[in-house]
């Protein structure tokens, strides 16, 4: 164990932040109440965060990938051609609505795993812009890989995850299995966006199948 307050500490201390689901003010306050005072600093943090994301977020993918590969083997093994999934979306925080992430969850899937893994999933960040009074249009904070409303973050990252499984299942000779709540508009449940996909999309308790042409 590195000690507390190196270098490595802080790496470790910021790479368990991140994969708690925690923020920097949670797990420091939650660190003072055991005494450990000598956690990185603010600038520290985010500067390490920023380093450690695209490679924690690029294991996270080579990680879906595996699942759905997993998933998808193991379904035909079975002699089933039908791959169950969920798919859900939350924004980070209520008061930042800027950020937010939707996963797919696999309800078939090899005993190797103990939990339902995630077989593909989707990180959107929002543009973010300053308005200052002297200037007529606005500044870029950041670029973001989304441009939309927070109410329809859930509906681009649909579709998006759709694009990752459904080019793979089809080529596999599977059709999909998509349980969802009830939260999308119509128009990403509409027949032309499955685009030839054979999909039983379950809304609440409702089930419905289609041959989408």
């Amino acid at each position: 164990m590195p000690h507390v307050g190196s270098a490595a500490f802080n790496v470790l201390w910021t790479i368990a932040t991140l994969f708690s689901g925690g923020t920097y003010t949670d797990v420091g306050m939650f660190c003072t109440y055991f005494g450990i005072t000598n956690i990185p600093g603010k600038d520290t943090f985010y500067r390490l965060q920023k380093k450690l994301s695209p490679i924690i977020t690029q294991m996270a993918k080579d990680s879906a990938d595996k699942v759905l590969a997993d998933c998808i083997a193991y379904v035909k093994s079975k002699g089933q051609l039908l791959l169950p999934i969920s798919i859900d979306g939350q924004w980070a925080h209520r008061r930042q609505a800027d950020k937010s992430w939707v996963i797919s969850v696999a309800h078939s899937f090899p005993p190797q795993y103990r939990t339902r893994p995630i077989p593909a999933f989707s990180i959107l960040i929002s543009q973010r812009l300053r308005q200052s009074v002297d200037v007529a249009a606005p500044t870029v904070i950041s670029q973001g890989n989304y441009v939309g409303t927070p109410k329809g973050s859930e509906n681009e990252g649909w579709k998006r995850i759709l694009e990752i499984v459904r080019e793979r299942v089809l080529s596999a000779g599977m059709q999909l299995s998509v349980t969802q709540d009830g939260d999308l508009s119509n128009k990403v449940r509409s027949p032309s966006f499955f685009a030839g996909a054979l999909c039983v999309i379950t809304l609440h308790a409702h089930c419905f199948c289609s041959n989408f042409k």
